[in-house]
């Protein structure tokens, strides 16, 4: 082989690790939104029903809109990733001269789950200053 070039089978057995994290990163970016929507949800529904003190909704939905903005983070690092990893099999797919399965990289998906947890994480924000803001100020 040529000097400075990787062998077929190590460019082979990168292309799988690189398949690999993409589906990786593709199951993390359904699970995690929906994880965090669904336990925020049983939190809040926990909170709001009236066996609580008055200050136990708005720190649920505090802390809930807190780690959603944690939960969007990763997501935005989770599509940086990807497209990281989708570039990265290209190349190594035209370095092995296998046709490339896909030329495109379309995240519309991606951004859709992303922009789902950044509005709930708001939403849940801004109605817990709203019920702090109420409580401190009647």
């Amino acid at each position: 082989m040529a000097e400075g070039r990787p062998e077929p089978d190590a460019l082979v057995a990168q292309l799988k690790e690189l398949n690999e994290r993409s589906r990786t990163y593709g199951r993390q970016f359904w699970q995690v939104p929906l994880a965090y929507l669904a336990a925020a949800g049983v939190i809040v529904v926990q909170a709001a029903d009236g066996k609580h003190a008055a200050l136990t909704l708005p720190l649920a939905l505090l802390v809930s809109g807190v780690v959603g903005v944690f939960v969007v983070w990763h997501l935005a690092s989770l599509c940086c990733a990807a497209r990281r990893s989708f570039d990265g099999i290209i190349d190594l797919e035209e370095a092995l001269s296998l046709p490339t399965k896909a030329t495109d990289w379309r995240a519309g998906h991606l951004w859709a789950f992303l922009v789902m947890t950044a509005v709930a994480s708001l939403a849940a924000l801004l109605v817990a200053g709203c019920l702090l803001y109420r409580m401190v100020c009647p």
